[in-house]
């Protein structure tokens, strides 16, 4: 069991997901004991949550996040008031479950938001209890790190940085069902990264999209693929070449019915964002990932917001 005081079970001041822990519900209870909230209508989450909190004695409070309903396996997300990730691991003796985290999957990012030396281990390291250790630098651990980061991990942190910079601070996602009926109307299996995005901002994510005319909503997606194929049936420019969607397309956004972006349902995990417009038909690489497609749009909204946008029209634009 955990030698510490617990805590206020809410996210801290630093809502940036710091690592990820994969570990059978039963085993997480056994180290972690039991869960100090169950989730609630207050909260925001993606799917059914059970919370944990500590203060320890050297004043680091951290926060446990354990997620049953994530796509791949059940996991607990980690949260800091500060960003020590050696620290928090030395306290939560958990190095042997770790699955991701933030400063080896964002080495240079993690450099540029943390500016100054975080401390890498407890100051009163002495009197923390033995246990299974995160690695020195330079050793090899019996349960390396994946190469490539956690998806569902990115995505939690990507969702904590869009409350943290007021950009969107309610969230309405799909149902489960919802999600399966989109796949059966489109004949395919959604990636994760874009079932996560349904199933926790599907249906509404504050002024991330509402600042320039994107029909990106759960209610839009049904229909824009027949948008498209109807837009593609009128008159292009004169050299447009004639243009298919490909084979497990979904189109995942529209914007004032001439321009889209698709997605191409063959990599369970992820997939390139397209472009392409009904006057002249070639398709684009316009983002690497699902989760680059959303991280633009946020800084399209960031700047909207900074540039007062919402001081000229309130509601933002409709589709």
């Amino acid at each position: 069991m955990i030698d510490a005081d617990r805590a206020e079970p809410y996210y801290p001041g630093n809502s940036e997901c710091l690592i990820s822990l994969v570990m059978p519900h039963d085993e997480f209870v056994a180290r972690f004991g039991p869960a100090h909230r169950q989730m609630d209508e207050r909260d925001n989450e993606p799917g059914p949550c059970e919370f944990w909190a500590y203060r320890f004695r050297c004043g680091l409070s951290v926060l446990l996040v354990y997620h049953f309903s994530r796509p791949r396996s059940p996991a607990c997300f980690v949260y800091a008031d500060r960003p020590e990730i050696d620290h928090v691991l030395e306290h939560l003796q958990a190095a042997d479950c770790v699955e991701w985290r933030l400063d080896h999957a964002h080495r240079d990012v993690f450099r540029e938001r943390h500016r100054e030396p975080v401390a890498r281990t407890c100051p009163l390291a002495s009197t923390v209890e033995s246990g299974p250790r995160s690695q020195p630098a330079g050793t090899q651990s019996a349960h390396p790190l994946p190469d490539t980061s956690n998806l569902e991990a990115e995505f939690v942190a990507f969702v904590a940085q869009l409350r943290q910079d007021a950009v969107a601070t309610e969230f309405r996602g799909c149902t489960p069902e919802e999600v399966l009926h989109l796949e059966r109307v489109y004949d395919c299996r959604v990636p994760i990264t874009y079932r996560l995005y349904l199933l926790t901002m599907g249906h509404a994510a504050g002024r991330l999209f509402s600042h320039d005319h994107y029909a990106v909503t759960y209610e839009h997606v049904l229909q824009l693929g027949q948008q498209l194929r109807e837009g593609l049936a009128e008159v292009g420019a004169p050299s447009a070449p004639e243009f298919h969607l490909p084979a497990n397309a979904l189109v995942i956004l529209g914007r004032l019915g001439e321009q889209y972006e698709y997605i191409v349902c063959d990599d369970p995990d992820d997939s390139p964002v397209f472009y392409v417009n009904t006057y002249d038909r070639v398709a684009s690489r316009a983002h690497a990932s699902v989760l680059g497609w959303l991280r633009d749009i946020y800084a399209e909204a960031v700047e909207a917001i900074r540039d007062g946008y919402y001081d000229r029209y309130p509601n933002g634009t409709r589709p």
